[in-house]
């Protein structure tokens, strides 16, 4: 199984370009974080450790979110929360990447150890476009996991970042 796995992750590779973040970092926000600085690579589910949580209904309710890019690496995702290793700054997506590059990113919440919500909500590597959000989804289901995509806002074109 794991071959598998790694085949999809290798496909959306070859099919999708890494790229510097869209937004530059201030201060902080390139600082890539330590292991010990509360980011981790995505494991196969179920996962452990986690908090659970639940997406937005409106832009600003949601509970435990997480953040997540692709990169070479893997999926690292870190909960957005207050961090020793920034300061007592809450994370961005460039500190997953130390202000490198990556081919998207997003948000997540788990919703159990083995169901999770994912968004293509970065403003510094986000989606090019629904089928990029909808591959990253396969590389997610990919690890086993029980994926619903927040989707894309056909009238915005743009990821949707809550329920509404």
């Amino acid at each position: 199984m794991l071959v598998a796995m790694s085949s999809v992750l290798i496909k959306f590779r070859e099919r999708y370009q890494a790229r510097g973040p869209c937004i530059p970092s201030q201060g902080g926000q390139a600082v890539l974080l330590p292991l010990s600085g509360g980011f981790r690579l995505l494991p196969v589910a179920p996962a452990q450790d986690v908090a659970f949580g639940y997406p937005p209904k409106t832009r600003h309710d949601s509970l435990h979110r997480y953040l997540w890019v692709i990169n070479d690496d893997g999926i690292p995702f870190v909960l957005e929360i207050p961090i020793d290793a920034l300061n007592g700054e809450k994370p961005k997506h460039t500190n997953l990447t130390g202000g490198c590059r990556a081919y998207i990113g997003g948000e997540l919440w788990f919703e159990t150890d083995r169901r999770i919500f994912v968004s293509g909500g970065s403003g510094r590597y986000k989606p090019e476009g629904e089928g990029q959000l909808a591959d990253a989804v396969g590389v997610f289901e990919s690890y086993q996991y029980a994926v619903t995509s927040l989707g894309w806002n056909m009238d915005t074109d743009e990821p949707k970042r809550s329920l509404e």
